[in-house]
């Protein structure tokens, strides 16, 4: 509202106004005077466009005046179409998808070998498996059932192969990922038997420096793979007498099933089991299953004839650990086939 005359800094109530905006009351807020205008503050904006009636009732205290004293008089519903410009809205947000980089998949590339004789320990390597994303790789196995393995989680695994009369393919399952996806891929492990026409050597006397239990050291030659003779403590021994003396190309040695330590053990060999010959020194079952396993003599004891065999037991230790394994346990039988061949443990 515009006076022509400058007005004194004196403020009406609030009440003395009566405004509506297209016909309906709107509250007044505040009053301010300035300079010849008094500026109404309203409770809600008026819109472009509204039509606005401004009252005003002079009231006994404080009305509109001028610095001389003289006071204005009470003005009826006044009418203003309100033409003041709506601001501009401000422009629209635009937001930018980030950038879909596709993923690949990851590529399995698994080494293994053609072929692994039974009751020997086999490899297969994804080492050489990657992403092109350059993604952390993670690895599963699915195993067959019958074949022990050092992990299923590694991308290096280790197996042994289990005895087989005829050769046999078993299917390793390798899947990796990317943590996005997988790839998977089928590993076709071939074994066969290993020297399946060697004769078996026949033992005809057992004797041991121990036994723990009742677990004696007839129990290997007693055809029952389901008993067994153990001893406790280091560089416990047990001799076996052949029936003549005999030209060994290999021993298998049958460790506790479902063992997940590693065995240790030397091997002698005599002719009058007196004086004894080292053949197989700190030899070793694998870490992650007991079984049945295959160990080579060395080229120059495999032409030399023997008629005593001795095992002799000892203590793994694993450095900056406490485990000691203070018990060995071997199961055996022994046949006699013929002159030249392997001994059998187990």
């Amino acid at each position: 509202m515009t006076y022509n005359l400058s007005l004194a800094n004196i403020v009406p109530a609030a009440s003395t106004f009566a405004v509506q905006v297209n016909s309906t009351a709107r509250s007044v807020s505040s009053v301010s005077v300035s300079g010849t205008k008094i500026l109404l503050t309203l409770s809600s904006p008026v819109a472009y466009g509204n039509t606005v009636t401004v009252a005003y009732t002079k009231p006994s205290t404080n009305p509109i005046q001028t610095s001389a004293g003289g006071q204005a008089a009470t003005i009826s519903a006044q009418s203003v179409t309100n033409r003041v410009s709506q601001p501009a809205p401000p422009p629209p947000v635009v937001v930018t998808p980030p950038t879909v980089v596709p993923n690949t998949q990851p590529v399995p590339v698994v080494n293994f070998p053609d072929r692994t004789y039974s009751g020997f320990i086999g490899e297969i390597n994804a080492s050489g498996s990657y992403d092109t994303d350059k993604d952390k790789l993670t690895f599963s196995w699915k195993v067959p059932a019958e074949i022990p393995v050092s992990s299923t989680n590694s991308e290096i695994i280790q197996f042994l192969a289990p005895l087989t009369e005829t050769r046999q393919t078993y299917d390793f399952i390798l899947t990796v990922s990317d943590g996005k996806t997988t790839q998977s891929k089928t590993i076709p492990i071939t074994v066969a038997p290993y020297e399946p026409d060697l004769e078996i050597a026949e033992v005809i006397s057992v004797s041991a420096s121990d036994s723990y239990s009742n677990n004696l050291p007839y129990n290997i030659i007693d055809g029952n793979i389901g008993t067994m003779w153990s001893s406790k403590g280091e560089e416990q021994s047990l001799i076996l007498e052949l029936k003549s003396p005999f030209i060994i190309q290999h021993i298998k040695i049958a460790f506790q099933p479902g063992q997940k330590i590693e065995c240790y053990f030397d091997i002698y060999g005599s002719n009058d089991g007196e004086t004894w010959e080292s053949i197989l020194v700190k030899a070793k079952s694998c870490s992650f299953s007991g079984g049945i396993h295959v160990f080579e003599f060395p080229m120059s004891k495999a032409i030399a004839e023997f008629k005593f065999l001795k095992f002799v037991g000892l203590l793994p230790r694993v450095i900056g650990t406490a485990f000691y394994n203070d018990r060995l346990d071997l199961a055996a039988f022994f046949q006699r086939v013929g002159k030249w061949g392997e001994v059998r443990i187990f």
